[in-house]
């Protein structure tokens, strides 16, 4: 065997492992053995698991019906809100020197449209699709959460005047009462009835 070091043990402090490594001096299993504990020392080690790599260029391709159903808003509005977050107070903190790169706003963003925009996305999917970790996903949708709940006249409920000019357009236009909104590109089955 090498007599390399190990030289990712840099402090003065007694090895934990010591005693374990004497028990069990085989010199052919020191590698393998090197190999389980060493994490154990020096923290966790990340793993890096296959992703979707760039799909935000992906996005740039979408024609505007697409990125419309995929994302539940138009380019123009969606990249309003992206050039709006890239100046938060809650995005522009991020860029704090850490030693990896800071997730873009415009990942942010789009992201979270697509987690809210899909009622069958799971974190996972999302997750996947944008390259992220679980964990940073879920980090993204809270700052954008906080974001949007921070911006007045962004999310609101209608006023019962704007209800009622709502209801009145519906039902003039289609005959159904009470609607207060639609969403022209969501599918939902009907069934007729017999």
């Amino acid at each position: 065997m090498d007599t390399e070091t190990d030289d990712s043990i840099t402090s003065d402090e007694e090895n934990p492992f010591d005693e374990f490594l004497a028990l069990h001096n085989d010199n052919d299993h020191d590698d393998d053995l090197l190999a389980i504990i060493n994490p154990a020392i020096n923290g966790i080690q990340r793993i890096n698991h296959v992703k979707i790599v760039n799909y935000i260029e992906t996005t740039r391709a979408y024609i505007e019906k697409d990125f419309i159903m995929h994302f539940r808003l138009s380019r123009m509005i969606a990249y309003d809100l992206i050039d709006r977050f890239e100046r938060s107070d809650i995005y522009v903190t991020l860029h704090v020197p850490s030693g990896k790169p800071t997730i873009t706003a415009e990942k942010h963003v789009l992201a979270y449209l697509w987690f809210v925009g899909h009622q069958t996305a799971s974190y996972r999917d999302v997750a996947d699709r944008f390259g992220v970790t679980l964990s940073t996903l879920f980090n993204i949708i809270t700052r954008v959460t906080d974001f949007l709940l921070s911006m007045p006249n962004i999310i609101r409920l209608p006023t019962n005047a704007e209800m009622e000019v709502t209801q009145q357009y519906y039902r003039n236009r289609t005959g159904f009462p009470g609607v207060i909104g639609w969403n022209p590109y969501s599918y939902r089955q009907t069934i007729r009835r017999s």
